[in-house]
């Protein structure tokens, strides 16, 4: 009989969050809420280990301000002592760009968000189609199982507020059983050998300026009914839109729009498309935006805003029409958007472009009349693009001597930054973000400068 229970010394918190520890064998063991310095009894269970008992607790660990921790698997280091937790967390940011031997003239103290913050949520639904029950919630560590939860300390007092609400909507999305309407009796259609009476889905939320953008995902069509009781929904509880989703692959069906959601970025009022992707908080924004805008100086007139998404950067860095803008990303919908946006406030000076920069980066030519270039990719980095950048300090007649780089990720940051310093630029200041708290996920402002001149 194997033996799926240990008693492990943790040596210390991995940069996954666990605690680490070796079997007398040698064998390296990986402990979810373990910490450094603790004795554990843990036990293998379904293929994930599990502490039964902590014989010699952490004098840093803490009772989790969140009733969920442990089941739901969106936060993993609640059990951190805030001062331990801010510690180690700018800790891993440091070792992650030492390993990579990135370095920079500065790097700054990390800058913490608190709780109450996050305006975007994506919840898991459940919903038993017989007695109209349902709930919400996350899934668990490494599982499709869904943990039911009433609330969540992460996000804003509006979307807190708004879940009990969100709930009232769970039997909205049910799709009746059909009525064959040429049977006299009226009997019931029998349904097809693999229907399921567990409706699932997800709902993803917004919290726009002007209300909630709800966009509901679904393996299924929403029929009349649903579509009218959604509107009755929107009315009675003024949500600002809310829209429909067939697999990700098909493009959202806007169900009932009351005002087009929008957010603020500069002092323009910048137009949402369903599920648009927004900076975790904004306050997280804003100190991004306060910091590439502390970078730039009066010389700096023409700036090049690589995955520029709905203009959270592109219309601050407008800066009331002194500099001239090009954004740049690959997401349609949200190119449209900012377009508009610009279009129906009569921006002046910002220009867009729906654009590949994986397949099809811009080319050093196309960078040369710009004096500042911003980017922004998603957490798999811009290496493709990048690389042309670096290009351009050999190839074109002219080239950008400032970047700002803002990355989720500071792994795929540290691989794209040392192409550029192998290029010529040196990175004057490194800013790490704490927006996803709890977790070992980071944010990051980086500001290269050129260096050889």
């Amino acid at each position: 009989m194997v033996d799926n229970t240990w008693e492990l010394d943790i040596e210390f918190i991995g940069s996954g969050g666990d605690g680490v520890a070796h079997k007398y064998d040698g064998e390296v063991v990986y402990v979810p809420r373990a910490m450094g310095g603790e004795k554990v009894i843990c036990q293998l269970e379904h293929g994930k280990v599990k502490i039964k008992e902590i014989i010699n607790p952490s004098s840093d660990r803490r009772n989790a301000p969140c009733p969920y921790f442990g089941k739901c698997g969106g936060c993993s280091l609640q059990h951190l002592d805030e001062g331990y937790y801010r510690q180690w967390k700018e800790q891993l940011f440091k070792d992650t760009l030492s390993k990579k031997n990135i370095t920079a003239d500065v790097v700054e103290p990390m800058f913490f968000i608190g709780e109450n913050t996050r305006r975007r949520v994506s919840l898991s639904y459940v919903i038993n189609t017989k007695d109209k029950r349902g709930f919400l919630g996350f899934c668990e560590e490494k599982s499709n199982n869904v943990v039911s939860i009433n609330d969540c300390l992460l996000l804003t007092s509006g979307l807190r507020g708004f879940l009990p609400e969100l709930k009232e909507m769970l039997p909205l999305l049910i799709v009746e059983e059909r009525v064959n309407p040429k049977l006299k009796n009226k009997k019931k259609v029998k349904q097809p050998r693999n229907f399921s009476y567990i409706k699932t889905g997800s709902i993803v939320i917004n919290e726009a300026d002007n209300g909630m953008d709800i966009l509901i995902e679904a393996s299924y069509e929403p029929d009349v009914n649903i579509r009218q009781d959604l509107t009755s929904f929107a009315y009675e509880h003024k949500i600002s839109r809310i829209s429909w989703q067939l697999p990700s692959w098909r493009k959202p069906e806007i169900v009932i729009e009351l005002e087009k959601p929008y957010v603020d970025f500069g002092g323009i009022k910048a137009y949402l498309s369903p599920a648009s992707f927004l900076q975790p908080s904004k306050e997280g924004e804003q100190k991004i935006c306060a910091e590439i805008l502390d970078f730039l100086d009066d010389g700096d007139k023409r700036i090049l805003d690589l995955y520029c998404g709905l203009g959270s950067f592109s219309f601050p860095l407008l800066d009331g029409g002194k500099r001239i803008v090009h954004g740049v990303d690959y997401a349609d919908n949200m190119t449209a958007n900012l377009q508009k946006s610009a279009n129906t406030q009569i921006v002046n000076n910002i220009s867009v472009e729906t654009r590949n920069l994986y397949e099809n980066p811009l080319e050093p030519d196309e960078m040369k009349d710009f004096d500042v270039i911003v980017f922004d990719p998603p957490r798999s980095g811009s290496l493709a693009q990048i690389e042309k950048i670096a290009e351009a300090t050999v190839k074109a007649s002219r080239f950008p001597k400032k970047i700002i780089g803002i990355s989720c990720s500071p792994t795929t940051f540290a691989r794209d930054a040392a192409v550029l310093v192998e290029a010529g630029y040196k990175i004057s200041k490194i800013l790490p973000i704490d927006q996803f708290i709890y977790s070992t996920h980071m944010e990051l402002v980086a500001e290269f400068v050129w260096n050889k001149e």
